[in-house]
């Protein structure tokens, strides 16, 4: 298998040869449940730009009917005899209207933001938040190879416990002949540029970040953050993210900042910082923006490229990589200007994520799934562990030498679960999307989920990209949110170096990227998969990419037909939102009586309504 620039080198890039794509559907248009719209000749059960199924029409299979729709005439003929039902194709075809007039929707409520917390007057009056600016302007400046001793003197000075630090080591280094060292620039000449970064980089982990009680927000945090640099600087070179300036690093460390003002300014919210798992769950998202009108990468994002005015070619990538680990989500406050640069970090960024969570979490599935994505990168089994090892006996030393008490501890086996079978249940129409997957996995090369439900078919998307049965746990991918991208082009290039690429909610996408589009689904050497809401019926509303994806459609089964997956929905959206918020929910609220999305579960449990 070609590595695709990751692990190991490529071979030169050909032309790319025109491939035949394995068709995935074959139908022409696709179809909505209508529960039961009666028209003249009985009730439609499904609806589609040129056909319909027709519970209680009399007919034969062959036979040339006429009926009204709306008042409006059609001709057409019985296809098929199902049961008690007719299915009748058109001579004509349905206008828009007529079908979504037709067509059945689950309940759907959106997920209210509460009041927005005061940015502002946080960052211009918290002082730990003033040193987390100087800190990371410290970081970005000893980086820089333009840098002096000048630009490292304001810094450093803007810090007074480093300031004194460093003054203190540089006192403590006998040199002939040399008087007391008073200033920073004596002390960079006695300790020495190298030695400077490790005192500075040795503060920023193990003294300066998330010191204060009231960011000591869920257990073992300071490890937590300490590792997460760690393992991230360790991952960076294994998928070519190049990071001459450690920018990317630094970003990492300082990614939890957003919680951390969430923590300052919404007190009701901090409390289920408990844990890793907590703190990274798409669940804890939305209680922020419930208590403070933001999440934690809204207010990242208002922070570093608002209000600091750095990272602003990379910080995407944090977003892009917790996008990989919690497909779910997505913010219409956060622009994407995709790079492949950010795509690489975002990669690392997952994988340092995954390793958290099996280090800190004691999650056997993120372990097993991690192992596999550096088996990807060139480590095998045992090496991968060795490799773990090593990195915690490194980072146990470092916050030894320190003097922290805690310790890291040695990862659970790791175990893997199908989950995409879990999630979706093994019905008829389960089975139909997990055979089409496997095939999509296995043989195939494009495939496009169609769904009703963007939120539960999203957790399904997470899943499914750690599945053995797909054959996917092994691709290098990257996440791209099609309603996020702010930009003019999407090149083929974006995506060299991947094995997979998903595109989620590609309904969404600027109608002006259509052909870059076109291009990338046509002329991309590897997998992509995307996804996108029926709602949107891109058959009328964007035949053109309708047309381009049309062959590869997978409908995800829907609530009106697989009682099954409805039941899996309701059932681990409860087990989720319970174990997340520690208590009972779903026995104390009252569920619709109509089919509901997972969102609107999530909407009753959280606010009520």
């Amino acid at each position: 298998m070609a590595f695709f620039g990751f692990g190991k080198k490529k071979k030169k890039s050909q032309k790319p040869q025109k491939r035949t794509i394995l068709s995935l559907n074959r139908r022409s248009f696709p179809r909505y449940m209508a529960e039961g719209v009666r028209i003249d000749v009985g009730k439609i059960k499904e609806i589609a730009k040129d056909s319909l199924l027709v519970e209680g029409a009399k007919r034969e299979e062959g036979e040339r009917m006429e009926l009204r729709v709306e008042g409006e005439r059609y001709e057409g003929e019985v296809v098929r005899i199902q049961g008690e039902s007719a299915a009748i194709r058109l001579f004509g075809e349905f206008s828009s209207s007529i079908v979504a007039r037709a067509a059945s929707r689950p309940l759907h409520r959106e997920l209210p933001r509460g009041a927005a917390m005061d940015f502002a007057s946080l960052v211009d009056r918290d002082e730990e938040i003033q040193k987390s600016r100087a800190i990371i302007n410290l970081m970005l400046e000893i980086e820089d190879p333009n840098t002096n001793v000048h630009k490292l003197k304001e810094s450093i000075e803007a810090l007074p416990d480093l300031h004194q630090k460093i003054l203190t080591i540089a006192n403590a280094v006998e040199v002939a002949g040399r008087g007391r060292v008073e200033d920073v620039g004596t002390a960079v000449g006695r300790l020495g540029f190298d030695n400077l970064k490790r005192i500075v980089y040795e503060y920023v982990e193990y003294e300066a970040l998330f010191q204060k009680a009231e960011f000591s927000i869920f257990k073992d945090q300071r490890l937590f953050t300490i590792f997460l640099g760690a393992v991230f600087k360790k991952i960076a070179p294994l998928v070519n993210f190049i990071d001459p300036k450690n920018e990317g690093q630094s970003l990492v460390t300082m990614s939890g900042i957003g919680a951390w003002m969430v923590s300052r300014g919404c007190a009701e919210v901090a409390g289920f910082y408990r844990d890793v798992e907590s703190f990274l769950r798409y669940e804890m998202r939305l209680l922020e923006r419930k208590g403070c009108g933001y999440d934690l990468w809204e207010l990242n994002a208002r922070y570093f490229l608002d209000y600091l005015g750095v990272f602003r070619y990379l910080f995407e990538g944090t977003v892009l990589g917790y996008m990989m680990y919690e497909p779910r989500y997505g913010s219409e406050k956060i622009s994407i200007l995709p790079s492949n640069r950010k795509f690489r970090f975002a990669y690392a960024y997952y994988l340092a994520l995954l390793a958290q969570k099996w280090v800190f979490g004691q999650d056997r599935v993120a372990g097993y799934a991690f192992l596999k994505r550096l088996q990807r990168v060139g480590l095998e089994v045992d090496e991968a562990m060795e490799w773990v090892w090593e990195l915690i006996a490194e980072v146990n030393g470092r916050v030894r030498k320190a003097g922290f008490e805690k310790r890291i501890h040695e990862p659970v086996a790791p175990m893997y679960v199908d989950e995409v079978a879990a999630l979706v249940g093994k019905g008829v129409y389960g089975e139909y999307f997990l055979q089409k997957m496997e095939l999509f996995g296995k043989e195939g090369q494009r495939a496009a989920i169609a769904f009703e439900d963007g939120a539960y078919t999203h957790m399904v998307l997470e899943a499914l990209l750690r599945s053995e049965e797909a054959g996917l746990i092994q691709k290098s991918f990257c996440v791209l949110p099609c309603e996020m991208v702010r930009d003019d082009e999407l090149p083929l290039a974006l995506f060299e170096g991947f094995d997979l690429v998903v595109m989620r909610n590609l309904d969404r996408l600027d109608p002006a990227l259509l052909k870059d589009f076109q291009k990338i689904w046509r002329d991309f050497e590897g997998k992509i998969l995307v996804t996108f809401s029926k709602d949107s019926m891109i058959e009328y509303s964007n035949p053109a990419l309708y047309e381009t994806i049309r062959e590869q459609i997978v409908d995800f089964p829907s609530y009106f037909k697989s009682e099954l997956t409805y039941e899996r929905m309701i059932s681990n959206g409860c087990q989720r939102l319970e174990k997340f918020l520690d208590r009972p929910v779903c026995e104390k609220i009252e569920l619709p009586r109509e089919i509901f999305t997972l969102d609107t579960l999530y909407a009753m449990a959280l606010y009520g309504k």
